[in-house]
């Protein structure tokens, strides 16, 4: 049987590796640039801070965003690579926004499109509450490759946190929060350490794949490693599931996870209609419960990443 250390010995932690080196040297830097709501830094907001960053910049710049809530939209642009954005404390450095598919295509509180982005002690937010007539509503998209998040939140309802492109993602240490597909699209991501916090009975991923000659475009998908899928404060759930499908090529992996007891003893979404793998989770809520898997999610493939024998 694939063991949990030979499954983290290959596939993302592979990917991730050369991005793992690039955290550990960027908290050493010093900020380039400090924004301050008060007047006190070289900005009064973010986005006038990543404007002032010259383009394709061949070295890293460290945007330092003092305690405070900026509520403005943030774009990081293709030609801004190396970017960081590093906050005091997660819980005093919020940007948010409260955009939402039903006014624009364009309804992300942050897109980042900067390849070798980093994020630091952030809250990305997103205030728009489906549950109250809002509509899809996502705190953060990432449509850049190698970007990473260092004890960042990422909070919101519907839709928080879309990761697109094929493009891969590194999460450590986070928080992420909110309703009905709170992490979704067709991106490659990593979550290690991270807190999963469910608003409400639905599903936490609804990842997708892009089909190349009706295979999907590559092996990876999700993998929360060493994560805990808790109850949000204060929220009555009792039927979240681990995830959905969002189309025919979906792959998401939930390792070594300690998983609350408000997820449907299936696991998984009903939705799905495929065969199933027979996967063992270990969750301490569960008791080393047996789930059965849905090919969509978990396939068995040449990578040992997603094998389960």
């Amino acid at each position: 049987m694939t063991t949990i250390s030979n499954i983290s010995r290959y596939g993302l932690i592979c990917v991730f590796h050369m991005t793992l080196l690039g955290m550990a040297n960027a908290q050493r830097e010093h900020p380039d640039l400090v924004v301050a709501a008060d007047g006190s830094g070289d900005y009064k907001n973010v986005q006038d801070a990543i404007n002032a960053v010259p383009k394709n910049r061949s070295t890293r710049t460290v945007i330092f965003i003092k305690p405070g809530t900026y509520k403005e939209k943030i774009r990081a642009p293709s030609d801004k690579k190396k970017l960081k954005l590093m906050g005091e404390s997660y819980k005093t450095t919020i940007l948010t926004y409260d955009d939402h598919a039903g006014k624009t295509k364009d309804y992300a509180s942050t897109r980042i499109y900067a390849d070798d982005f980093f994020a630091e002690q952030i809250t990305f937010q997103n205030t728009i509450d489906s549950r109250k007539g809002g509509a899809q509503a996502a705190a953060l998209r990432v449509d850049a490759d190698r970007a990473v998040f260092y004890q960042c939140r990422i909070t919101g309802y519907q839709d928080t946190y879309y990761t697109g492109g094929n493009k891969r993602s590194y999460h450590k240490d986070c928080i992420i929060e909110g309703t009905t597909d709170f992490i979704y699209g067709d991106g490659i991501a990593l979550f290690e350490d991270c807190t999963i916090n469910n608003r409400k009975d639905s599903h936490i991923t609804a990842h997708s794949q892009k089909l190349k000659n009706g295979q999907p475009a590559n092996k990876f998908g999700y993998v929360f490693k060493d994560c805990e899928i808790k109850l949000y404060p204060g929220e009555k759930v009792s039927k979240a599931s681990l995830g959905r499908p969002w189309g025919n090529a979906a792959r998401v992996v939930y390792l070594n996870c300690m998983i609350g007891a408000h997820i449907r003893k299936e696991g998984w979404s009903q939705s799905c209609s495929a065969r199933e793998l027979r996967c063992e989770l270990e969750g301490e809520n569960f008791r080393k419960k047996t789930w059965k898997l849905p090919l969509l999610f978990l396939r068995a493939t040449s990578s040992p990443l997603f094998k389960c024998l």
